[in-house]
């Protein structure tokens, strides 16, 4: 079993037990439902992802591991963060652990315009990082590397990422809207430059894979399939994002208009 596999039974497991908590509490409201819904499906497939089946076909094909890496660093991670899936975790805690853990982030949580600039410049790191060559293909070629260090770095800088753009319930985006903006832009732009140094500025594969005969060399076709699930991955969550970021703003100022007057006006 993976390190990951763990986490989202532990999490499925300790989300449900939250939510009966809830319930013989008499605290369970009807809105609960849905987040309770989305963190259970994001741990289970958290699990499936990370599972023993999975992993051993993503060791082999490079497209399946791209579509795992876009599990666990995006997805996932939005849905833990919309589904405020701490929160629900805290639920299983005794209040006495509760309350000083509450406290304690409160007082050190590192929250704000600078998280979300620390957080983005880490996920890009991470992402451009883990797909040289070289990196790769040794991760490849240990498995224990890419279960224990790569995997769980791509999910905690997903999920430290999202933080500070996607609005949990009862909790505001601790970002202004401006920052929120640039960092989306910014890593689908990261994502893109990526996928076409992946697909079109070269014409050979650069990724290693492994089998039952050992490492072998990916062909060039698998490694631009790879190339294209990322670059659709940068659309599917970064464009309703951005279309996101561009509502809250209307919803400040009333329009694009008006928004965009004040944004001339103080430079």
């Amino acid at each position: 079993m993976t390190p990951l596999f763990i986490v989202g039974a532990v999490f499925a497991v300790t989300v449900l037990a939250g939510a009966l908590r809830r319930r013989r509490e008499g605290t369970w409201r009807p809105h609960h439902r849905l987040p309770v819904l989305v963190a259970v499906v994001a741990s289970l497939v958290l699990a499936a992802t990370s599972s023993a089946p999975v992993d051993v076909r993503a060791m082999s094909s490079l497209p399946i591991h791209m579509v795992a890496h876009v599990v666990v660093m995006f997805l996932v991670p939005m849905a833990f963060v919309w589904s405020g899936v701490g929160c629900q975790l805290e639920m299983v805690m005794p209040e006495v652990i509760r309350r000083p853990l509450r406290r304690a982030w409160s007082r050190w949580a590192w929250r704000g315009d600078r998280s979300l600039l620390a957080s983005t410049v880490i996920l890009n790191a991470v992402m451009v990082a883990s797909h040289l060559p070289a990196v790769f293909n040794d991760a490849m070629s240990h498995p224990a590397v890419m279960n224990w260090i790569v995997e769980p770095t791509f999910l905690l800088s997903g999920w430290w990422f999202f933080g500070g753009l996607i609005s949990a319930p009862g909790y505001p985006v601790p970002t202004r809207l401006s920052r929120q903006l640039l960092a989306v832009v910014f890593t689908m732009g990261e994502m893109l430059i990526l996928a076409m140094s992946m697909s079109i500025f070269t014409k050979t594969a650069w990724y290693q894979m492994s089998d039952a005969m050992g490492p072998m060399r990916m062909s060039f076709s698998s490694q631009q399939l790879a190339a294209a699930i990322l670059w659709i991955c940068g659309d599917f969550w970064g464009v309703p994002l951005v279309v996101v970021i561009f509502r809250r703003l209307i919803d400040r100022d009333g329009s694009l208009l008006v928004a965009l007057d004040r944004r001339v006006r103080n430079v």
